[in-house]
This record gives structure tokens, sequence and C-alpha cells, in this order.
């Protein structure tokens, strides 16, 4: 399986049961989703964190291990800007992962668990230095992603709304609800989601939002072949715990 760039991936080294993903411009999708579907499919314990933070700033929002560092401009709007490419990672990484479980002809129905968090780099104390370009010098093309993107998180931000709203070519599919609270255009806002194999209440104690696992569409017969796998596994486990102990 080919990985992502260390720079793109901090791995759990304090026991927190996290592993973060920074999804950026010049990236390989294929990598992070490859490496997502094999994180859930070796450790179903830990959660796995998604966001577009700039390299410089921790991704744990709660960590108090380093002073908040300071970053250009240039870094805070692309933060924004890639968030329809986080988003697609998140969805095609939810689909192959049913498809893996169909796969394997496991008996799990659920799907992964989203949480949906939509911060700014004010938050996390972090220093936004303003760019020395001049107005009328800007990059058309990086302003243009970048509003498009502003639009895109507003979208999220309010209740019930659609991303396809304001990006056509993201699908319905892409559809995601945040909270009411909406970034201010003089911030720097970002997006993080969190994926699990299991339910993360206190995610939403910290305000996050959630979206539901897709649900595997199973036959009758299959339903039928994965309670007796489920059975006789069963039958064996108890089996073996009352054998009686070798002499």
């Amino acid at each position: 399986m080919e990985a992502p760039g260390s720079a793109d991936v901090q791995m759990d080294t304090e026991g927190s049961r996290e592993t973060f993903i920074r999804v950026t411009n010049h990236g390989k999708m294929r990598s992070w989703i490859a490496f997502s579907l094999n994180f859930f499919a070796s450790d179903g314990e830990k959660r796995l964190i998604l966001h577009t933070l700039p390299s410089a700033v921790d991704p744990d929002v709660e960590s108090d291990r380093q002073p908040p560092p300071s970053v250009t401009a240039k870094e805070a709007s692309t933060a924004t800007s890639v968030t329809p490419r986080l988003i697609s990672v998140v969805e095609v990484v939810k689909r192959e992962f049913i498809k893996n479980l169909e796969k394997d002809r496991s008996p799990r129905l659920k799907g992964l668990h989203q949480y949906n968090e939509i911060l700014t780099l004010e938050e996390l104390g972090v220093t936004v230095k303003p760019s020395r370009a001049k107005e009328g010098q800007e990059n058309p093309t990086e302003t243009e992603e970048n509003t498009r993107s502003q639009q895109i998180l507003q979208a999220l931000s309010g209740k019930h709304q659609l991303v396809s709203s304001v990006h056509p070519t993201i699908p319905p599919f892409h559809c995601l609800f945040f909270s009411s609270q909406s970034p201010r255009q003089t911030q720097s806002p970002f997006l993080r989601i969190t994926l699990s194999l299991v339910e993360l209440p206190d995610l939403l104690l910290r305000g996050a939002t959630y979206q539901p696992p897709i649900i595997r569409k199973v036959s009758k017969s299959a339903k039928m072949r994965a309670k007796k796998r489920a059975k006789s596994a069963l039958a064996k486990q108890t089996t073996a715990g009352a054998a009686p102990a070798g002499n």
C-alpha cells in the first residue's frame, strides 16, 4: 500500500487513540484513501481525523504541547480552499469501506460514523501574518478557489444547507450539516472531519455535528449466512472454553 507522506500523517504517540491526516493540494488522494481503509482494518478502536490545517499547526485542537504558531495568509487561505478535496476523500473512504465489508463478507452492517467541525485558526490562537502582496497582485485563480470554499463552509455552517447548492461539482452525497455559527469573514476557517467505527459522544459535547453511517443493504440469504457464521463462531468459542484441560 502506498502510504501518505510523513508530513501528512501524524500517528498516535501518547495513547490518545487518534491518528491525523492532513489533506493538501499536492498530496495523492489515493494514498490517503488507502491509508484510511487499512487503518480501520487494522485497529477498529481508534479514530481517524482528516483536516486541512497548515503543517505548522498541531491538529490536536485540545493539545497544549506547543505554543500556537504563526502562518502566512497564503497558508491560511489554503486551509480553506482545500475543503472540497477533504470532503471528496472522506466520501470515497466511506463508500470503499462499505464495499470492503461486502467483499470480506463481514457481519458488520454499519459504515463509518462521521463528525464534522468547522473551526478557525484564530480559535486555536494561530496568528495569520498579513499578505505582502498588493491588492492588485493577487492570483485570480487562488482568490476564486478560496471564495468558493468560503461559500461551502458558510453553507455547511447553516442548518440543513446543501453543499451542492454552492458547489455544483460536489454530488448530493456530500451533504453535511454543521452548527449554526458561521465563521466571520475576518477569520480563517478550516474543516476537520473525524471518522470512527463507534459513536463518539465526546465530540458532540465539543460542538461537532454528526453524520450517521451508511447502512449496508444485505439480502435475506446473505443475512442468514451471516447469522450462521456468527452462530458457528460462538459455538466454537463455547466448545473451546468448556474443553477440559490437558493432563
